[in-house]
C-alpha cells in the first residue's frame, strides 16, 4: 500500500527509496496555486464536486469566503421568506381575532381589562408559544408551560424565555419576547383614550408600521439564521474531517493529507448543502419541518458525510500519481 500527501503546502517532496513523497527540508514557505476568480470558483463548488478536492491546494480563505457567501444567501432568503410568512400570519390573525378572543383594553397606566363575560384565560398561542392573559389573576405563571411562555395579568407581565423566568414587569415597561415587540406600542400615554385591541386596531396598526415592521423581521430572522447557521457550519466541518480522509484512504493505494486540506475539502463541500438548505427552508421545505429538528439534524450529517467520502475519493484521484510513475511534484 502506497500513500502521499497532496502538495498544497508549497513544499516539493523528494522520491525515497520506499516510494513515498517526502516533503523537502529546504523549502520552509509554503506557495499555493492561484485560485479561479471569486464568482467562477462559487459557482464551481456549486456545481462541481471535484473543486471540493480541488479546495485542498489553496488557502483556506479562498474556500471560506464562498462558505461565507453561501451562508448570506441562505440568511438572505430565509429573512426574506420569514418577513413574507409574518405578514401572511398577521393579516389571518386579525381577521380571525374577534371570532376567537375578547376585545381588551389598555389604560395609560398599563392595567389590561377585557370585556365583560369574557371567558379567561385565553392562549393566542404563537407558533406553539404560549402567550395567555388573564386579567382575574387566577391564573399562575407556574400553570404556564414552555421554554418560552408569556403570561398578561390585569397590571403585570411575566414571562419565560428559554427557561429562564425573567422578573415581573409592567406592560409598559416589558419587551415581549413571544411577540416579539415592546409592550409600550400598545400602552397610550398619558391623557389618551384607552387602547381598544381588537381586529381591526391590529391591522391598523400594522398597516402604519408596516415597513418598520418589515425591516424589524429581516434584520432578526437574517441575523439568527446567519449565526445558527456559522454554527452548524463549524461543526460540520470538524464532524465531516474523518469522512473526508476515509474516502482518501479507500482502495489500493491510500491517501494520506494534513488536517488543514482535510478542513478545506469540507468547507468547500458545505457550500452547496448551506446553499441548498437555505432555499428549500425559504420555500417552506426544511428538514427540521419535514422530520423534526434532531432527526433533520441527524439526516443532515448523514447526507454530508456520504459527500465527504465521495470528496476524500476524488481527492484520491486527483492528488495521488499513477501507479506506474513516481510521485508528482506539488
Amino acid at each position: 500500500m502506497e500513500s502521499q500527501q497532496p502538495g498544497g503546502g508549497g513544499a516539493k517532496p523528494e522520491a525515497s527509496s520506499a516510494g513515498m513523497g517526502v516533503p523537502t527540508a529546504r523549502r520552509l514557505g509554503r506557495t499555493y496555486p492561484k485560485p479561479p476568480a471569486f464568482l467562477p470558483r462559487f459557482v464551481m463548488l456549486l456545481l462541481k464536486p471535484e473543486s471540493w478536492a480541488a479546495a485542498a491546494q489553496y488557502p483556506f480563505w479562498v474556500t471560506l469566503l464562498p462558505l461565507v457567501l453561501a451562508v448570506v444567501i441562505a440568511s438572505g432568503a430565509v429573512a426574506i421568506s420569514m418577513k413574507s410568512r409574518f405578514f401572511g400570519f398577521v393579516e389571518s390573525f386579525t381577521k380571525e381575532y374577534d371570532k376567537h378572543y375578547p376585545v381588551l383594553q389598555v389604560n395609560s397606566d398599563g392595567e389590561v381589562t377585557a370585556a365583560k363575560g369574557a371567558v379567561q384565560p385565553f392562549d393566542f398561542d404563537f407558533n406553539g408559544t404560549p402567550f395567555v392573559v388573564d386579567t382575574t389573576g387566577k391564573t399562575s405563571f407556574e400553570a404556564v408551560k414552555g421554554d418560552t411562555a408569556t403570561l398578561i395579568t390585569k397590571d403585570k407581565v411575566y414571562q419565560r424565555v428559554m427557561g429562564q423566568a425573567l422578573p415581573e414587569q409592567n406592560l409598559r415597561d416589558a419587551y415581549l419576547y413571544s411577540v416579539p415587540m415592546p409592550g409600550s406600542v400598545f400602552v397610550p400615554s398619558k391623557g389618551e383614550a384607552e387602547t381598544v385591541i381588537d381586529g381591526a386596531h391590529i391591522a391598523g396598526w400594522v398597516a402604519e408600521h408596516r415597513t418598520a415592521l418589515g425591516t424589524a423581521v429581516v434584520i432578526a430572522a437574517f441575523l439568527a439564521k446567519f449565526l445558527a447557521e456559522s454554527i452548524w457550519v463549524a461543526v460540520m466541518a470538524f464532524l465531516l474531517r474523518p469522512t473526508i480522509m476515509i474516502g482518501a484512504a479507500i482502495g489500493e493505494r491510500r491517501l494520506v493529507m494534513p488536517k488543514r486540506a482535510l478542513y478545506r475539502i469540507a468547507a468547500a463541500l458545505l457550500v452547496p448543502v448551506v446553499v441548498f438548505a437555505g432555499v428549500m427552508q425559504a420555500f417552506g421545505y426544511s428538514m427540521g419541518a419535514l422530520v423534526g429538528p434532531e432527526n433533520g439534524l441527524i439526516l443532515w450529517y448523514f447526507a454530508c458525510a456520504a459527500m465527504g467520502l465521495w470528496a476524500g475519493h476524488l481527492a484520491q484521484q486527483m492528488y495521488m500519481p499513477p501507479k506506474s510513475q513516481g510521485p508528482r511534484a506539488s
